[in-house]
């Protein structure tokens, strides 16, 4: 399916079906750094909205599907090489998020605010649901160690 895609896209460069997939498939099939380079293509080839939506869907399903050292060094690189582009800044974040990376989602929203001065409130909420969830977890542990003892024990 690869040399379908290829095909696909040597005819129609950048149509929609083909970005969803190619660098799914291209990841699937080892060419880690062809897909990166993918990636990074669609930047001023496609409309903003469609590269948005085609980057967040790609390194969801790539942090999904346990390869997320991929997508850890591709954000980065691109944060790195972009460091006035919230929405590169707002994905590093999300994907910390869905790790459960607090540290380093809280280290995203510091750069930014460091950079602009501004907090986005997507990441701000983001990091307050981090922590309501880190405090359930922390009580639902406490309460599970605490079944079944009547406190004289």
């Amino acid at each position: 399916s690869l040399l379908a895609f290829r095909a696909s896209l040597a005819i129609a460069p950048f149509n929609e079906l083909a970005l969803e997939y190619y660098p799914l498939l291209l990841i699937q099939g080892y060419q880690d750094e062809e897909a990166k380079e993918f990636l990074r293509s669609l930047q001023g080839n496609v409309p903003q909205e469609t590269e948005e939506r085609i980057l967040y869907n790609t390194l969801r399903s790539i942090v999904g599907s346990g390869a997320s050292d991929l997508a850890i060094e591709w954000i980065a690189e691109q944060v790195a090489d972009y460091p006035d582009r919230l929405f590169y800044y707002q994905l590093q974040f999300h994907m910390y998020q869905a790790l459960g990376w607090r540290p380093e989602a809280e280290g995203v929203l510091e750069a930014w605010e460091r950079r602009t001065g501004e907090r986005p409130p997507d990441m701000v909420q983001g990091l307050e649901d981090m922590r309501r969830g880190a405090q359930e977890r922390e009580q639902q542990r406490i309460d599970k160690a605490l079944e079944g003892h009547d406190g004289g024990e």
